[in-house]
């Protein structure tokens, strides 16, 4: 549990300072808003015009569908069947939980960005991540845990901070 918290907390962090860090690398480049992997997150504050009340169902619902239901639906297909099929599609099943090819981490890394299209860049790292942990701890509550974590901290962040793009 605590290297659960210890790797969610630090990639959270890394999804936000890696897209500061990307945006503004794209903005310096001149390139900001050209195209679909130029294209920088905004966000407006959701609270505007709804009532404090309305608001904070809103905020709870979210936050527990991040922290709870996304992790294990997402964590079941990416690290449960999507590595194990990127070695063998055909007999994915006969693949034990955490072997490694180059081709499944790098093309679920690759693939996460249909996930996360304006966090592109932040995603596949973060993708990298979570599979470099799959490998070495070969649990998938592991990695749940580590993938709420990681929600609730980045949630937690964007209330307190009000860093809206990550909303």
């Amino acid at each position: 549990v605590l290297l659960a918290i210890l790797f969610g907390v630090l990639a959270a962090a890394g999804w936000v300072v890696g897209q500061h860090a990307f945006n503004h690398l794209v903005e310096q480049a001149g390139v900001a808003g050209k195209g679909f992997l130029f294209k920088i997150p905004t966000g407006t504050d959701p609270r505007q015009h709804i009532t404090a009340a309305s608001w904070w169902s809103q905020a709870v619902l979210r936050i527990s569908v991040a922290t709870i239901t996304v992790p294990i639906v997402e964590e079941l297909f990416w690290r449960g069947f999507m590595l194990r099929a990127f070695v063998n599609w055909n007999h994915w099943r006969r693949v034990p939980l955490g072997t490694f090819t180059w081709f499944s981490f790098l093309g679920t890394s690759l693939i996460s960005v249909a996930q996360h299209p304006s966090n592109w860049a932040v995603s596949i790292f973060c993708w990298m991540l979570f599979n470099g942990l799959f490998y070495w701890k070969r649990s998938l509550l592991f990695l749940m845990l580590v993938h709420g974590i990681t929600n609730l901290v980045l949630y937690v962040y964007v209330i307190i901070y009000g860093d809206w793009m990550f909303w």
